[in-house]
């Protein structure tokens, strides 16, 4: 009876030491799986190769638990020292349950059609039923029928999980590899065959029960392999999901050919000649990971994320209910269009990563959406609006006006390059539609630059007739928009000052048939309806089962729209119809639109009547409406950079400052917010607008505007354009009494004449005088000239004569020394074209 005892100890022992084998195995496979990751994190590609799916992380703790459960429970029965019972079989099969459930929740979660914690739970329910189904068959044959029977129906029983992994393991999968899998099942059949060997020798009697112990320790130490078992055949579908990943281009094309979405989609000599271009940007799922999550949208949910530990990036996670070779092509659409599109005002794309249970789009890390910028500006402006009207009652100076007026340049920034992504959309030939234009789908970045994003709905348009070659959208425009030097206005009902331009020209140009693109560029072939109902064109509401025809001009309409928002973040669009969509719709078609403010400037006011024409044939493109926004862009820029000049020169600053200095400066004189998290976003804008206006440049023209050391100079010559002359202060004669030399000749007719477009005597200039200057536009082959900045008393608005009489008159291919002038005279100057005074002279 000890022996017995003696016996059953050590088999207590062994299956308890087996146990804590596989307990210390998984712990070692969760370990090392986090210790690759580190490293793949840090970029070391060695790592990266042996890290298995963050999915598999779930499955291997769940058998970390449930072996340390069985380790646990057989040290405690070694401790206590029960028997095995002299007539009952159902202990050992309870033993050995645990082994069982083990060794088949692996393969059982490899048939799962998708690795999410679904797919375990189900996993994990058919393992236990798989585990624990012999021990009532045991149980009965042993309270009812004979020894003998019991005996050979309990083996027959026991052994048809056989059957199960070998139609699991040996049956053709798309995922692991088979010779892993053909491996696995070589490892179950090896343990099954000695688990019904000991069965039978104890059977027998105990003349075998030395050998069936020597097989009871064989089968549990191999069965305490299990785990390396596991861990290969884990290696080999996570490498099965880094080739889905690598195929995501291949499979692309074969999901357009089986679903025929060829018209929807870019044909393979176009967008998928640039996803063969872009096999680089599938990015492993080691090298990926996530933080917090920032966002979510109806399909899909963004969180922050670190890409090789070190980039910050926004990931755009979808999780598919079926991760199937289908979705990934389907959401390898928008990562092979995104990876193709490289422009400063779209998102940059890093790459797409195929992680099951998820898809993942990579992309840069923005701030917010522009339309969360847009209301929370509003929203600090109106609480501050009470306070600013106060201010303008008791002190109505230019320093106050200027400090609402730049509300409108910070606008036109976004416009302009919201526009921008928009005409480079449309630059592809055929034309990209991004077909979702609205606010939430511009990102703002921390230097205050709006980025397009969401590519998911984009398509190509369809060409009217097979083998139809389509002229680039960017060509050069014959005509720009051409705007009147009017007061430009801000959205709360504040004019900005009248801005001194050298455009005079009052006639309103419109586009040209070339720009256009519903004449030039109009889809014959019907596409699915996509987008926002209030950014939903007319051509698309009136479609009909869910298709429309339309083309670049029901882009063109969701931008004005948008433009519409910039300016007015806080207004709903349509106030007698915000229950429904069809409401919306309703409005759209019987031609409403947003109602525009009173005090919006003309220009805008123009461009947003044009762009949402019910008629796309008559809405302009977006280069058009890009040139225009430009030309009244640099129109109200003069005066923010003419205020910034004068604030640096007043201070006795050195004419080259850093950024740092110029963003400070911007806050005082409340061009920018000044709240922390805004105004660096907002002066890091202004600044580069300023420098893409011509006013603003870097010391080597190398560098954009930042806040560093680097150091920025403005433009005089440029500035000179725009500032007027004041009788303390002629244009381009410096502060105090220095004077500097300004040279300028033009050529007409084979003759070189100098010109001198203001004048700089002391005297004060009539109205008509002033009214009569012409432009720089009326003359043409301007030479460079050096011009001295003086912006003291610039925003009087005088201006001063000079008379000829006390002008030496100069022969051809002379320049004129403005040197040689006196400067204290007051004169007038009879002009030859037909005016009686002038501050122009001619010679």
């Amino acid at each position: 009876m000890s022996s017995i005892m003696l016996r059953v100890r050590l088999l207590l022992g062994a299956t308890a030491l087996g146990y804590g084998i596989i307990f210390g195995l998984c712990m070692w496979l969760v370990v090392y799986m986090k210790y690759h990751r580190s490293g793949a994190l840090r970029g070391d590609t060695r790592a990266a190769r042996r890290v298995l799916l963050p999915a598999f992380q779930p499955l291997l703790w769940l058998l970390t638990a449930v072996s340390f459960v069985f380790t646990v429970s057989f040290t405690l029965l070694l401790i206590l020292g029960p028997g095995l019972g002299n007539s009952s079989r159902l202990q050992p099969e309870a033993y050995y349950s645990g082994r069982l459930f083990v060794i088949a929740l692996p393969v059982l979660y490899l048939r799962q059609r998708a690795v999410t914690m679904r797919a375990l739970v189900r996993a994990s329910v058919l393992a236990l039923i798989l585990a624990v189904y012999n021990m009532p068959i045991v149980w009965a044959a042993d309270s009812w029928a004979d020894k003998v029977t019991a005996h050979y129906v309990t083996m027959v029983t026991g052994a048809l999980p056989l059957l199960v992994f070998g139609w699991v393991c040996l049956r053709p999968s798309e995922r692991a590899s088979p010779k892993t899998l053909r491996e696995y099942a070589v490892f179950v059949a090896i343990y099954y065959a000695l688990r019904l060997a000991y069965s039978h020798l104890i059977y027998l009697g105990p003349d075998n029960m030395d050998t069936a112990f020597t097989v009871i320790l064989a089968g549990i130490f191999w069965g305490s392999l299990v785990p390396v078992v596991i861990w290969r055949v884990l290696k080999a579908d996570t490498a099965h999901w880094r080739g889905l990943g690598r195929r995501a281009v291949h499979l692309q094309s074969l999901f357009r050919q089986k679903y025929h979405y060829l018209h929807e989609r870019v044909s393979s000599r176009g967008l998928h000649v640039l996803i063969e271009m872009h096999r680089k940007q599938i990015i492993d799922f080691a090298y990926l990971a996530l933080q917090e999550k920032i966002g979510a949208g109806a399909n899909a949910v963004v969180f922050k994320g670190t890409l090789h530990s070190k980039i910050p990036v926004a990931v755009k996670v979808y999780t598919p209910r079926v991760l199937s070779e289908d979705v990934v092509a389907e959401f390898s659409h928008e990562a092979a269009l995104c990876g193709a599109l490289h422009h400063p005002n779209v998102v940059r794309f890093y790459g797409m990563c195929v992680c099951p249970p998820t898809v993942c789009l990579v992309s840069e890390l923005c701030q917010a959406s522009l339309e969360d910028v847009t209301r929370l500006s509003a929203r600090l402006r109106l609480l501050h609006q009470r306070s600013l009207e106060e201010e303008l009652d008791q002190d109505n100076t230019p320093q106050t006006r200027q400090r609402q007026r730049q509300q409108l340049l910070i606008d036109l920034n976004y416009m302009i390059d919201a526009t921008r992504a928009v005409v480079y959309m449309h630059s592809f030939t055929p034309a990209f539609l991004h077909r979702d234009l609205k606010p939430s789908n511009f990102l703002v970045d921390d230097f205050g630059t709006c980025k397009l994003t969401d590519f998911g709905e984009s398509r190509s348009v369809p060409p009217a007739q097979k083998g139809d070659r389509l002229k680039p959208v960017t060509e050069d425009c014959s005509t720009t928009a051409a705007t009147a030097p009017t007061s430009a206005t801000v959205f709360f009902g504040e004019s900005y000052f009248g801005v001194h331009s050298p455009t005079t020209s009052t006639q309103v140009i419109p586009p040209p048939f070339s720009l256009r693109p519903s004449l030039r560029d109009r889809g014959r072939n019907p596409m699915t309806v996509r987008g926002t109902a209030d950014y939903m064109a007319p051509e698309l509401i009136e479609g009909k089962a869910g298709t429309a025809v339309y083309g670049e001009a029901a882009d063109v309409y969701s931008l004005a729209i948008t433009l519409w928002d910039i300016a007015n973040p806080l207004v709903p669009k349509y106030p007698e119809a915000t229950r429904s969509h069809l409401q919306v719709f309703d409005s759209v078609l019987n031609g409403e639109r947003p109602p525009l403010n009173s005090t919006l400037h003309p220009e805008l006011r123009r461009l947003f009547t044009d762009a949402w024409h019910q008629q796309p044939e008559r809405r302009p493109s977006a280069t058009y409406i890009l040139k225009a926004l430009e030309t009244l862009q640099q129109e109200v820029s003069a005066q923010t950079a003419l205020g910034l000049a004068t604030a640096l020169e007043r201070s006795e600053a050195p004419s080259m400052v850093n950024g740092q200095v110029l963003m400070q400066r911007m806050v005082e004189l409340g061009f920018v917010d000044s709240a922390p998290e805004a105004y660096r976003m907002e002066a890091y804008r202004m600044g580069n607008s300023l420098m893409s206006s011509g006013f603003l440049h870097h010391v080597n023209h190398q560098e954009s505007f930042r806040r560093t050391a680097e150091l920025f100079y403005f433009d005089t010559d440029v500035l000179d354009l725009y500032a007027p002359a004041t009788p303390d202060s002629p244009l381009g004669r410096g502060f105090g009494t220095q004077e500097r030399r300004q040279k300028r000749r033009f050529r007409r007719n084979k003759k070189w004449f100098a010109i001198m477009e203001e004048s700089i005597s002391t005297g004060k200039l009539l109205s008509q005088d002033v009214e009569s200057q012409p432009s720089l536009a009326e003359t043409d082959e301007f030479e460079d000239y050096g011009i001295s900045g003086n912006w003291e008393d610039m925003e009087s608005g005088l201006s001063t004569g000079l008379n000829a009489s006390d002008v030496q008159s100069v022969d051809e291919d002379l320049e004129l020394d403005l040197d040689e002038i006196d400067n204290a005279a007051r004169v007038r100057f009879e002009s030859g074209w037909s005016s009686t005074r002038s501050s122009v002279v001619i010679i």
